[in-house]
């Protein structure tokens, strides 16, 4: 029968053969957050404005990867013409770029042994595409560099509107509104970046 008592052979209790590598670290690299925002507005007798911008930098947690970003601007004005006439505008623009993750690094990872560095480069100051050949896995570190994948998004808003008063009792309204989104998405691979095929390893 089964022996629960033997030891189950998954505990280290003696040093690991050569030299190890901490390829968690080299995969996350946690960056930096930021926001940033201006505004400015008046008022005078006649006429209110306000203009306010902002920018949202994320630059993720993966090595070779540039996160996300997005610039964000607005303006509003009201303006009286007299004392029938009444104008106000209201505009908002916003660009947003993501440098999207290539494959599922954060699981590939953890399929890695501890002898392959993943952070070794080769001569041209690149990650390898396959540290070791034994190991018929591609270096996710080398996928995010060698990748052009991302999604950029951008809108814009206005509106328009505008009052005459004839008279106390009668009065002409108008409005126009404007709205235009646009998206692109890319997945890209430069030519001459050589494809994983595992048949090649030893």
């Amino acid at each position: 029968g089964r022996n629960d008592t033997a030891p189950c052979g998954r505990f280290a209790d003696q040093p690991y053969p050569g030299p190890v590598y901490d390829n968690l670290t080299a995969l996350y690299n946690p960056g930096q957050f930021f926001s940033n925002s201006f505004s400015l507005s008046q008022t005078t007798d006649n006429t209110t404005f306000r203009i306010g911008l902002r920018r949202l930098d994320q630059a993720g947690a993966l090595t070779n990867n540039d996160g996300f970003w997005r610039n964000t601007g607005r303006v509003s004005i009201d303006h009286r013409i007299g004392t029938k006439l009444s104008i106000a505008f209201t505009g908002d623009h916003s660009r947003s770029y993501e440098d999207v993750v290539s494959g599922n690094p954060y699981t590939s990872i953890l399929t890695y042994p501890v002898y392959v560095n993943l952070a070794a480069k080769g001569p041209d100051g690149d990650y390898l595409q396959v540290p070791d050949s034994t190991v018929e896995l591609e270096n996710p570190l080398w996928r995010q560099g060698s990748r052009d994948n991302y999604n950029a998004r951008s809108r814009t808003q206005g509106s328009l509107n505008a009052r005459w008063s004839l008279l106390p009792w009668v009065s002409f309204d108008g409005q126009f509104s404007y709205d235009r989104a646009d998206t692109k998405q890319q997945e890209y691979v430069p030519k001459g970046v050589p494809i994983f095929d595992d048949t090649d390893l030893v």
